[in-house]
C-alpha cells in the first residue's frame, strides 16, 4: 500500500513541479490559511496543530534520505558523543526504544571492545535497524521496555529520548535498576538518558 501511495505521489508530481517553487510554497500556505479561517479558533488550532504534525513526519522523511538512512541532526548536534565518551570499553550495552539504531550502531563502532544491544518495542523500526550496515557486536530486538529486560549483565543501559515518553518514569527507573543486575546496585545519571550501574564500594 506504502509503495502504491508513493508511486501515485511521484506520477502526481511531475505536473506539480512545472509550478516555480515560491508559487507553490504560496499556494500549500494559502490553502492552510483558508483552512485556519473555517469554524471557530479551537478548531482551526487542532487542524494547523495536526498538519504540523503531518510536516514533521514530512521533514523527518526528507532529512533521512538526504542523510543516507540517518537524520542530519545526529552529526549536526553531535550528541552520540555524549554517549560515547561515558561508555568504559569492554562494556555491555542495552540501549532501549534504539528506535532505527542510529546511537545503538556509533556506540557499537566507537568504543573499543563493547557488545551493544539496541530493543525497540516498534518491529518496524527493528527491521530498519537490522536492514543497516552493522557492526558484528551489535544486535537488536523487539521488546517493550516497560515488560522487563533481556537477560544477560548490562553494565550501561541507554535511554536516549525514551523516558519523556514513560508517564511512571521513577518506578521504571527503579524496575530497571532492579532488573538489570543484582550485584550492581548504584546509578550514575548523566542527564536523563544514560545510565552506569557501578560496581559497590567497600
Amino acid at each position: 500500500m506504502k509503495r502504491l501511495i508513493l508511486a501515485l505521489v511521484a506520477l502526481l508530481s511531475w505536473p506539480y513541479r512545472l509550478i516555480p517553487a515560491g508559487l507553490r510554497r504560496r499556494l500549500v500556505f494559502g490553502l492552510a490559511l483558508l483552512d485556519s479561517r473555517i469554524g471557530g479558533p479551537d478548531d482551526a488550532l487542532r487542524r494547523l496543530f495536526s498538519l504540523s504534525d503531518d510536516l514533521e513526519l514530512l521533514i523527518n522523511e526528507r532529512a533521512m534520505a538526504h542523510g543516507r538512512g540517518e537524520h542530519p541532526k545526529h552529526q549536526l548536534t553531535r550528541y552520540h558523543d555524549f554517549f560515547v565518551e561515558r561508555i568504559p570499553a569492554g562494556s555491555a550495552v542495552l540501549d532501549i526504544g534504539c528506535g532505527y539504531g542510529a546511537v545503538a550502531r556509533s556506540i557499537a563502532r566507537r568504543v573499543e571492545g563493547v557488545q551493544v544491544t539496541g530493543r525497540d518495542m516498534n518491529p518496524a523500526r527493528i527491521a530498519e535497524a537490522k536492514a543497516a550496515d552493522n557492526p558484528p557486536n551489535l544486535r537488536f530486538l523487539v521488546g517493550d521496555a516497560l515488560t522487563g529486560t533481556p537477560d544477560g549483565e548490562w553494565h550501561t543501559v541507554v535511554l536516549s529520548n525514551v523516558l519523556e515518553h514513560i508517564e511512571p518514569r521513577v518506578d521504571f527507573l527503579r524496575a530497571l535498576t532492579a532488573a538489570v543486575s543484582p550485584r550492581q546496585r548504584r546509578p550514575h545519571y548523566c542527564g536523563d538518558s544514560i545510565f552506569r550501574l557501578c560496581p559497590q564500594g567497600p
